[in-house]
């Protein structure tokens, strides 16, 4: 009902306001507009699209916190240390808490573009750290792998 109402009260009073806030020295309105429409099924590229144009340098050797995985061999069993694995042990360097902040208020911002309430909104933007950590591997993994 309340999506409902959010879709048809956008349609009936349309506003060329953005739910994005600028933020001096970040990814403009007009470009989050474009990366929320290109992420309206999955807040993951979403913020895929976003990380990538605040890490223009790549987000290799990177991670959310600094901290290592508590799982760094992932899962299954291993036997033996691959060279490919060694990676997952070595120190990671945290990402800049005021981009990683900035990031979580566009990913709420995106929940309220696609129709959330905010209380919905708050509780998916939650989730970005996560989504966020889900971005950086599968990113190591493309670039290790030689594909960009």
């Amino acid at each position: 009902m309340k999506l409902s109402d959010a879709l048809s009260s956008k349609l009936l009073n349309p506003t060329n306001k953005s739910v994005f806030t600028e933020v001096p020295g970040f990814v403009g309105s007009d470009q989050l507009e474009k990366f929320s429409t290109a992420g309206y099924k999955s807040d993951y590229v979403f913020i895929k699209l976003l990380m990538l144009e605040v890490w223009p340098d790549g987000l290799s050797g990177r991670s959310v916190t600094g901290r290592m995985s508590n799982n760094p061999l992932g899962r299954g069993l291993h036997t033996s240390l691959a060279s490919s694995q060694q990676d997952r042990f070595s120190i990671k360097t945290a990402l800049e808490p005021e981009k990683v902040e900035y990031i979580a208020g566009r990913l709420y911002e995106h929940r309220l573009n696609m129709g959330d309430s905010p209380a919905v909104a708050r509780i998916n933007a939650e989730e970005c750290n996560r989504l966020m950590s889900r971005v950086i591997s599968y990113h190591g993994k493309q670039v290790t792998s030689g594909h960009h």
